[in-house]
């Protein structure tokens, strides 16, 4: 079996830790309004191949802001009436604790009483009955949560899908490595014009 083996120049090592400690500190500087252009048409196809196809179905990408964490893309499009608009406390709620645990999270039913930190039922018009969290972390520092959500009647509504938890899990690593290596390229001056 043939591997590539790639050994790190010797020459290159100083620059290392320079290079780590300025991405950290990008990443530190990171605000909500940037992420959307990080993960662009790429992260966006990766995201449309989690299975969300029924309506009840949704997938957001939430980001801390000053106040609270804010809605910054939905997989029913940039310009949903959801984008922007809504938010989730700090301090409470599923969002806030996948955040600061860093940790991903699913719940369900009356476990996650989402109308108690969030407006996204209210923006949306239909219960939430479940929720599945992940963090998106570059550079060891959690910059956003992936969501799927799904809403409908909780009486009748299915079981959170682990399945699809699962695959939405996969999306925010490759969504985090995708927005690290925009950033590592644009550090070293390498990115596409």
């Amino acid at each position: 079996m043939n591997r590539l083996l790639i050994i790190p120049d010797e020459k290159f090592e100083p620059l290392t830790l320079e290079l780590k400690t300025r991405l950290v500190t990008i990443a530190s500087e990171l605000r909500w309004e940037h992420l959307t252009d990080l993960f662009a048409a790429e992260g966006t196809f990766l995201l449309s191949t989690i299975h969300h196809a029924e309506n009840s179905r949704e997938i957001q990408i939430w980001s801390k802001s000053p106040t609270g964490f804010v809605v910054i893309w939905t997989s029913k499009g940039k310009n949903d009436v959801v984008v922007g608009t809504v938010t989730a406390e700090l301090g409470r709620g599923l969002i806030n604790q996948v955040f600061e645990s860093g940790r991903p999270e699913v719940k369900e039913g009356d476990f996650l009483n989402a109308s108690d930190w969030t407006n996204l039922e209210q923006k949306r018009g239909a219960k939430l009955c479940s929720m599945a969290a992940h963090p998106i972390t570059i550079f060891g520092r959690c910059v956003a949560i992936l969501s799927l959500s799904q809403f409908g009647d909780t009486r009748t509504a299915e079981n959170a899908d682990y399945g699809d938890a699962q695959s939405a899990g996969a999306a925010a690593s490759l969504l985090a490595r995708l927005i690290e290596d925009r950033l590592i390229r644009s550090c070293l001056g390498l990115a596409q014009a």
